[in-house]
Parts: structure tokens; C-alpha cells; sequence
């Protein structure tokens, strides 16, 4: 009972001190709420970053097959995050067409004519052909537009690159350039989301692989 009378006492002047103050107590909840939502951003940041940063390191440290299977999942995860509502060809299709078409649609021929390299339609194939089946032939998938089947190369020596070099149905990337332009793809994706609270609210939530100290114990 002491106790309990004790901290009441404490209590209660604080109380009116704060009261008698609101201005000052508003300042304080507004610095509070500034830092929480700097929390959130460096938290959202962190989640995204991991897997941003793996494709990076995955380039740099020349993880050829990481930089694909990242590279060929990112639009999907991303596209996730932007139309839920859309299954897994369309989000990932409207994603690509938005950030990557354009890397892959260039002026060809004497006459300048508009030629789509990579669709959103064959990266989806590529997708689904890479990550379910190991292969780099699509003929075989629905999702198919007009290619049949890719060629992937590592890079050269001298910053030499040969990259979206098309042959018939078949197409020839450098792999390092494709992880390069997809890394280039989800930082601009990032930016452009930064202020959407929904969206936003949606990268809280994705896969994070936690650190633990088995020491202080854990709980699943």
C-alpha cells in the first residue's frame, strides 16, 4: 500500500506539470511521432535493402546463378507489393513493363524501327522456365510472346560486354548487365513508392532473416 502511495505522489505533480504546459507536450509528441516514422523508414529500408543488397553482392562477388534467381524474382515480389490484387504473370508483366521495357526496347534498322528485345510476356516465361525447371528454353511456356530461348554469357575481361543481342526466337544476355539493370529497376520502384503508407505498409511485413544471440535465448 506504501508503495502504491508513494508513486501516486510522484505521479501527480508530473501530471499537472504537463497540463499546464500543453504547448510544450505537443512539441513532445510531435518530435515522437518524427522519430517513430524515421524508425519505420530505416526498418522498411532494411527489409528492401536485404534483398537489394543480395543481388549486389551477388554481382560483385560474381554469383552468376544468385544474380539470376534474384534478378528473375525481384519484379514479382515487387509487383506484389504493388497490385496484390493481380496473380504472379500479370503483377510481374505490369511491373516489368513499367521499369524494365524500356532497358530492353530499342531503334533498330535503317529505319529506326521500335523493337522489343525482352517482353514483359518472355521475362515471365524465362521466370517461370529458370526458377521451376533449371532451363533457359521457354518454348514450352504459355506465358510465352515471342522468343523461344535465351543465352546467357558471363562478362569479359576490359569492361567488354556483350548483352541483348537477339538471333531469331533467341536472345543473348550478359548476365551481370541484366542483374544491373533489374538492381537500377527496384532502387527507382523505391523511390517511387517512398510516400505510399499502403504500399509501404506491405514491405513491414516481407521475409527478414533474423540474427539471433543463443545466449539470450529466443522464441519462435
Amino acid at each position: 500500500m506504501a508503495a502504491y502511495t508513494k508513486k501516486s505522489r510522484t505521479r501527480r505533480p508530473l501530471e499537472c506539470e504537463l497540463s499546464g504546459n500543453s504547448g510544450e507536450l505537443n512539441l513532445i509528441t510531435i518530435k515522437l511521432n518524427e522519430t517513430l516514422a524515421i524508425l519505420s523508414k530505416i526498418n522498411i529500408r532494411i527489409k528492401m535493402n536485404n534483398f537489394i543488397e543480395a543481388l549486389d553482392m551477388s554481382i560483385k562477388t560474381k554469383n552468376w546463378y544468385s544474380v539470376l534467381f534474384i534478378s528473375l524474382t525481384l519484379p514479382d515480389i515487387c509487383g506484389k507489393i504493388d497490385s496484390p490484387n493481380l496473380g504472379s504473370k500479370a503483377r510481374t508483366i505490369e511491373w516489368y513493363n513499367k521499369y524494365l521495357l524500356p532497358k530492353y526496347t530499342s531503334s533498330v534498322g535503317a529505319f529506326k524501327e521500335k523493337h522489343v528485345f525482352l517482353s514483359g510476356s518472355d521475362f515471365y516465361a524465362l521466370r517461370c522456365s529458370c526458377l521451376h525447371e533449371g532451363s533457359d528454353d521457354i518454348s514450352e511456356q504459355k506465358a510465352r510472346e515471342t522468343l523461344q530461348k535465351f543465352r546467357f554469357i558471363q562478362p569479359m575481361t576490359n569492361n567488354f560486354f556483350i548483352h541483348c543481342n537477339q538471333i531469331n526466337n533467341s536472345l543473348q544476355l550478359q548476365v551481370d548487365k541484366f542483374g544491373e539493370d533489374v538492381l537500377s529497376a527496384v532502387k527507382i520502384w523505391m523511390n517511387d513508392i517512398s510516400s505510399d503508407k499502403n504500399k509501404i505498409s506491405k514491405i513491414e511485413s516481407m521475409l527478414y532473416i533474423q540474427m539471433i544471440d543463443p545466449s539470450k535465448g529466443f522464441s519462435l
